[in-house]
C-alpha cells in the first residue's frame, strides 16, 4: 500500500514538474500558427493591392491610347534653372514639366515632382496612404506622360508624422529636377503657377486624367495654418489629382506643394510652404548630385 502511494506521489510531482513545459511548447506552438497567419495575411493584402494599382495603371493609359511622342526639346527648356530672373509663364511650364510625375496608388493618383536626379520626389503623404486608414500602401508606382508607358514602382523613403508631405524613391534618373525657393520674398498679389495631374482616378470618378495641367494664379495669403501645415493661399486652381505637384514663382523655383481646396470658398486654394518641405526632408534637400 505505501508502495502504491509513493509511486502516485512521484507521479503527480513528475506531471507538476513537466506541466509548465508542456505549456510551454502549446505557446510556442500558438505563436508560430499565429506567425505565418499574419504572413499570410500581409501576402494576400500586397497582392490585393497589386492588383488594384495594376487596374489603375490600366485605367490611366487604357488599352487603346497611343504611346506620347516625347516633346523635342525647347530653348526655354536649356535656360539655367538656378537663374534667378522672371520668365514668361510658357517658359515656368516648358523649363518644369519634365520634374513633373504622376503617382499611382491603387485608390487612385496624385502628383509630385524630382528634387534629385536620382529619382527622389516630393509628393503629398495622402498621396501614398490609404484615404480611410491612413496606413501607407505597400505599392506606389510613378510614370510620366513623356516615359512612352513606363511604369516605376516606388519607395516610401519617409513620410511626415505631423505634415501632408511624403518623400519617395524610384529607381530611375529623372530628366530635370526642380529647385527649391522660399516664399520669405513672395508678396501677395505675386504670381504663382499651379503645376499637376487633375482627375483623381478614383473608381467612382468620372472624366480622364488631364496630365500636365498648368494653372496660373496669385498670392492671396500667407501663413495659412491648415490641419497642422503652414500654407500658402493662391488662387491657382487646383482638383483632385494635383495633390502633391509644386507650386512654382515666376523664376520656376518651388514655393509650395498644393495640397488642397477649401469647399465652400470659390479660388480658394492651399499649397504646404517649400520651408515646411526643408524642414521635414532637410537631408534631401539640402542639395542635389
Amino acid at each position: 500500500m505505501r508502495k502504491k502511494l509513493l509511486c502516485s506521489s512521484i507521479a503527480s510531482v513528475v506531471v507538476f514538474m513537466f506541466f509548465p513545459v508542456f505549456q510551454m511548447l502549446d505557446v510556442s506552438a500558438d505563436d508560430k500558427t499565429a506567425s505565418k497567419l499574419d504572413n499570410l495575411y500581409n501576402e494576400k493584402k500586397d497582392k490585393e493591392e497589386q492588383q488594384k494599382l495594376d487596374l489603375m495603371i490600366k485605367k490611366l493609359y487604357g488599352e487603346d491610347k497611343p504611346a506620347a511622342e516625347k516633346p523635342k526639346k525647347d530653348s526655354a527648356q536649356l535656360k539655367k534653372e538656378s537663374a534667378a530672373r522672371e520668365y514668361y509663364p510658357s517658359e515656368v511650364f516648358k523649363l518644369t514639366r519634365e520634374s513633373i510625375v504622376i503617382v499611382v496608388n491603387p485608390q487612385g493618383w496624385g502628383s509630385g515632382f524630382g528634387i534629385r536626379r536620382n529619382g527622389y520626389i516630393i509628393t503629398n503623404k495622402h498621396v501614398v496612404c490609404d484615404m480611410k486608414t491612413g496606413t501607407p500602401f505597400s505599392k506606389i508606382a510613378v510614370t510620366h506622360p513623356d516615359w512612352n508607358r513606363e511604369v516605376r514602382m516606388a519607395k516610401i523613403i519617409q513620410i511626415s508624422k505631423d505634415k501632408d508631405l511624403a518623400l519617395i524613391k524610384i529607381e530611375k534618373s529623372l530628366p530635370r529636377t526642380l529647385q527649391l525657393g522660399q516664399t520669405k520674398t513672395l508678396l501677395v498679389g505675386d504670381k504663382v503657377f499651379a503645376l499637376g495631374n487633375p482627375g483623381s482616378g478614383a473608381p467612382d470618378e468620372v472624366g480622364p486624367i488631364l496630365t500636365l495641367t498648368f494653372t496660373e494664379g496669385i498670392v492671396s495669403g500667407k501663413d495659412r495654418q491648415c490641419l497642422g501645415n503652414n500654407c500658402l493661399q493662391t488662387t491657382a486652381t487646383i482638383n483632385p489629382g494635383n495633390s502633391g505637384g509644386p507650386l512654382l514663382d515666376e523664376n520656376a523655383f518651388v514655393v509650395g506643394v498644393n495640397t488642397f481646396g477649401l469647399t465652400g470658398l470659390e479660388n480658394t486654394f492651399l499649397a504646404i510652404t517649400v520651408e515646411e518641405i526643408k524642414k521635414e526632408f532637410k537631408k534631401y534637400t539640402m542639395s542635389d548630385e
